[in-house]
C-alpha cells in the first residue's frame, strides 16, 4: 500500500499544488487524504489480515496493529510532507476506505476514518451511536464532541436551577454540565435539533435521510479518566425509555410525549453509579426548538412525574406527590423516613407489598419519632 500511493501521488504532482492542503494549521504537513476506492484487497495493508475492516487510518504498511510491512513515507511534494501514520495528531494525513459504491458508503466511511484523526484510535461509539461524530456518521459533532475538541466549554451547573433554558447544540453551541460532587462524575446536558445541515443529513442503515437519530433532551453521564490517553472508558446516554439500541433511536431522548424527568428513582435513574447521587432533572418541556428543565442537586421531594421505584431507604425534606396514571414501586425491606410536617400524596397508584420477613418502614425522620411527625 506504500508503494501504491507513493505512485499516485507522484503522478499527481505536475497537476496538484500540496501546499494548498496544508491549512489546519500549517505546519508543513498535509492536513488529509482521503483515498477511496470501490476496492482494495485488505492484504495490501495486513501482512496477515485477520479483519474485514472497510477503512483504515493511515496510508502506508505500517500499521497501528504492529504487522510491519515497508514504510516509505513521509513523502515531500511542494515544500510539504504527506504522513502514513499517526492518527490523533496532525501528522496523520490521510486513511483508505472500500467498498465505496454509493454516496452513502463514501461518507459514512470518511467520516468515521477522519474521527480518528481527531479522537486516536479509540472506538468508543457504540454508547454514544449517530448521536456524536466519533463514531462517524455524518450527524454532527456531539458536545463531548465539541468539548473534547476544545471548541466549547460547556456551562456547569452548581446549583438548583429552575426554568433553564437550553438552546439546541448544532446552532448555539450550548451544553449543560453536572460535575456530581466528590466524584469524577458528570452529566452532560444538550438540546439535539435537526437545525442544521449535519443534524438532517444523518444517512440511516437503509440510507434513508433522517436526520439526527431523535431530537430532544440527550442526558449523558461521563467519568473522567486519570489517564489522559483513555478518557473514553466510562460513558452512558441515560436512554429516557431505558433502553439502549445501537445507533440510537427516538425513544433516547427526553421531552414531551417521551419521558419528562430523570430522578434517583426514575429507570433509568441517577444513582446507577453512586447510590448517593440525588441529581435530578425534572419538569421537561419544550418551546420550540429550545429545551426548558429544572434542575435539582439534592432530589429528596416533589413531584414524581413519571414511574419511580424505591429500592433503598430514603428520607424525605418536603412533600413528595405521585401524579395521577403514574406508579411509584417501594420494594420490601426499604425504610422511608419523613422530616416533620411532610407528606407522601398519592394521586396516581401506590405499589408497596412488603412481607413479614422484609417490610416496608415508614415512619418519622426525628430523633424520637412520635405520631404525627408526618
Amino acid at each position: 500500500m506504500s508503494y501504491l500511493h507513493e505512485e499516485i501521488f507522484t503522478n499527481l504532482d505536475p497537476y496538484i499544488d500540496y501546499s494548498l492542503y496544508d491549512t489546519n494549521p500549517i505546519d508543513g504537513v498535509v492536513d488529509m487524504i482521503f483515498m477511496i476506492y470501490r476496492e482494495f484487497s485488505m492484504n495490501l495493508v495486513y501482512l496477515n489480515p485477520v479483519n474485514s475492516f472497510g477503512g483504515i487510518a493511515f496510508l502506508n504498511s505500517n500499521t497501528y496493529y504492529n504487522q510491519g510491512g515497508i514504510d516509505n513515507f513521509p513523502l515531500t511534494f511542494d515544500g510539504v510532507s504527506i504522513y502514513g501514520y499517526n492518527p490523533g495528531s496532525n501528522l496523520s494525513s490521510g486513511s483508505v476506505q472500500r467498498h465505496a459504491y454509493y454516496l452513502n458508503d463514501v461518507r459514512e466511511l470518511a467520516a468515521h476514518e477522519y474521527g480518528h484523526y481527531w479522537f486516536g484510535m479509540h472506538h468508543f461509539g457504540d454508547r454514544l451511536g449517530f448521536f456524536g461524530y466519533s463514531n462517524g456518521k455524518a450527524a454532527g459533532r456531539g458536545a463531548f464532541d465539541k468539548m473534547y475538541l476544545g471548541w466549547m466549554n460547556p456551562v456547569g451547573i452548581t446549583s438548583n436551577s429552575t426554568d433553564l433554558i437550553i438552546d439546541d447544540l448544532a446552532t448555539s453551541y450550548e451544553c449543560y454540565k453536572i460535575q456530581i460532587p466528590y466524584t469524577n462524575h458528570y452529566y452532560l446536558l444538550e438540546n439535539r435539533q435537526r437545525t442544521s445541515y449535519y443534524e438532517q443529513q444523518w444517512i440511516n442503515a437503509s440510507g434513508q435521510i433522517t436526520g439526527v437519530p431523535a431530537t430532544g433532551l440527550l442526558i449523558t453521564e461521563f467519568i473522567d479518566q486519570l489517564n489522559p490517553s483513555s478518557p473514553f472508558s466510562a460513558y452512558n446516554i441515560k436512554c429516557a425509555d431505558n433502553q439502549w439500541i445501537f445507533p440510537g433511536d427516538e425513544g433516547d431522548t427526553y421531552k414531551p410525549g417521551n419521558k419528562i424527568q430523570l430522578t434517583p428513582w426514575t429507570k433509568p435513574e441517577t444513582d446507577d453509579f453512586l447510590s448517593s447521587c440525588k441529581v435530578a432533572v425534572t419538569n421537561i418541556r419544550d418551546n420550540g426548538t429550545d429545551i426548558i428543565v429544572d434542575i435539582d442537586l439534592n432530589f429528596t421531594s416533589g413531584d414524581i412525574t413519571e414511574d419511580s421505584w424505591w429500592d433503598k431507604n430514603e428520607t424525605f425534606t418536603g412533600d413528595v406527590r405521585v401524579a395521577l396514571n403514574k406508579i411509584l414501586t417501594i420494594e420490601p425491606e426499604v425504610s422511608l423516613k419523613f422530616e416533620f410536617n411532610t407528606c407522601l400524596i398519592i394521586n396516581g397508584t401506590l405499589n408497596a407489598q412488603g412481607t413479614s420477613a422484609n417490610p416496608i418502614t415508614f415512619t418519622s425522620a426525628n430523633a424520637s419519632p412520635a405520631a404525627g411527625d408526618w
